[in-house]
C-alpha cells in the first residue's frame, strides 16, 4: 500500500512539475504521455565518470583473492539483485555457455550487488551445477575495482533508463552485452560499441556471450567504438545541458 501511495505521489509530481529531465529518450516518451498537454520532458543523458574521479571504499580485490584464475574468462554484472534486473536469465545463459564450451573451459561469473533475488539466484546456480563458477560478491563500495576483473559486463535488465554500470564499463574499457530496453539502445549500438540482445532471451544472450568470449577481434572492435562516446557522455556535456535547463526555468520564472 505504501509503495502504491509513493507511486501515485511520484506520478502527480511528474504531471505538475514545470520541467522534467529524463536520462533517455524512451523514458521521456513514457513520461510525456503521463504529462498530457504539459511541456515535454528534456533528455539529459547520464555522464561517464572517469575512474580517477570516484572515491573507492572497501578493500582492494583481485581474481586470486576470490579464487578465480588469471586466465579465466570472466563475465560480470553490477547492480541491485531484484527481479526487473533480469539476473536469472543471465545465470541461465551462463549455464548454456558452460555446457557448450565444455568442462575444460575456464569461465567465471561475478555478480556484484545484493537484494531479495540473491538467494533464488544462488539456488538457481546450484541447481544448474555451476555454483562453483558463480561468485556472489554482495554489495560493494568499490564497484570500479570489481569491474576491472571483468572481461565482459552483462546488463540483463528487463527495464532500464541509462544504466550507470554500462557507462562505467565503457569508461573502463570493459566490453558490454546488454538487453535492448529503455535507454540502452541510445547508448549501445549493436556491433559497434557493444552487443544488444532481446530481454529475457537466454539463447540470444548465451550466443552473444560466446561470440565475445571467442573473438579478441570483436572485443577490440567494441572497445574502439566505445571511445567515441566520451564527449557525448562527458560530465562537462551533462553539466552544460543541466545549466541550460536551469537558466531557461529561471528566466521564465523571473519574466513571469
Amino acid at each position: 500500500r505504501n509503495a502504491h501511495r509513493a507511486s501515485n505521489r511520484t506520478g502527480q509530481a511528474l504531471k505538475r512539475a514545470q520541467r522534467v529531465v529524463c536520462v533517455s529518450q524512451k523514458q521521456a516518451e513514457e513520461i510525456a504521455l503521463l504529462r498530457g498537454n504539459r511541456r515535454k520532458p528534456i533528455v539529459v543523458k547520464n555522464a561517464m565518470l572517469p575512474p580517477s574521479s570516484r572515491q573507492h571504499d572497501g578493500e582492494a580485490v583481485s581474481r586470486s583473492s576470490i579464487g578465480i584464475s588469471d586466465d579465466a574468462f570472466v563475465f560480470g554484472s553490477v547492480g541491485r539483485l531484484s527481479a526487473e534486473k533480469g539476473h536469472r536469465f543471465m545465470v541461465s545463459a551462463f549455464h548454456k555457455l558452460c555446457e557448450a564450451a565444455g568442462a575444460d573451459a575456464k569461465l567465471s561469473l561475478i555478480i556484484v550487488g545484493d537484494g531479495r533475488e540473491q538467494e533464488p539466484l544462488e539456488q538457481q546456480a546450484s541447481q544448474l551445477g555451476i555454483r562453483d563458477k558463480v561468485y556472489f560478491a554482495g554489495f560493494q563500495g568499490n564497484c570500479t575495482e570489481w569491474m576491472r576483473l571483468f572481461d565482459c559486463l552483462i546488463q540483463p535488465s528487463l527495464t532500464e533508463g541509462t544504466p550507470n554500470a554500462v557507462l562505467e564499463a565503457l569508461c573502463l574499457q570493459v566490453p558490454v552485452i546488454a538487453s535492448a530496453v529503455g535507454g540502452v539502445p541510445d547508448l549501445i549500438i549493436d556491433g559497434c560499441n557493444g552487443l544488444l540482445v532481446p530481454a529475457e532471451d537466454v539463447n540470444k544472450l548465451a550466443e552473444a556471450m560466446e561470440r565475445l568470449r571467442s573473438s579478441p577481434e570483436l572485443r577490440s572492435q567494441l572497445l574502439t567504438g566505445a571511445t567515441e562516446l566520451t564527449q557525448e557522455y562527458s560530465p562537462a556535456h551533462q553539466r552544460q545541458k543541466l545549466i541550460e535547463v536551469y537558466e531557461e526555468v529561471f528566466q521564465r520564472t523571473t519574466a513571469g
